[in-house]
């Protein structure tokens, strides 16, 4: 279930560890995105790192938090690409 996968993932987050609030499932068009509490948990889908590198996606990530147009990166794991942002209502994917 991909309920007990965010929750995993969770835990090994050391700011994050042990939170048993809720898990909204966001969209996501390659990933799986959790809305938990005032933060945003996405877990990469699989097979994404064959065309995605993500420690280049933190890095961009981060500098596009910097510029204000992505929410604060609190943590990221380019190994396994699970990454951790401020949660924004109301915010959506962007498109062209």
């Amino acid at each position: 279930m991909v309920t007990d996968e965010a929750r995993a993932a969770l835990d090994a987050i050391p700011m994050l560890a042990g939170y048993s609030g809720p898990l909204e499932r966001l969209g996501g068009l390659t990933n799986l995105v959790f809305k938990a509490g005032d933060f945003c948990l996405r877990i990469p889908g699989k097979g994404t790192e064959e065309y995605i590198n993500r420690a280049n996606e933190a890095v961009a990530a981060r500098e596009a938090a910097k510029a204000g147009v992505s929410p604060e990166v609190l943590h990221v794991d380019p190994g396994t690409g699970v990454m951790v942002t401020r949660y924004i209502a109301g915010a959506e994917t962007m498109s062209p």
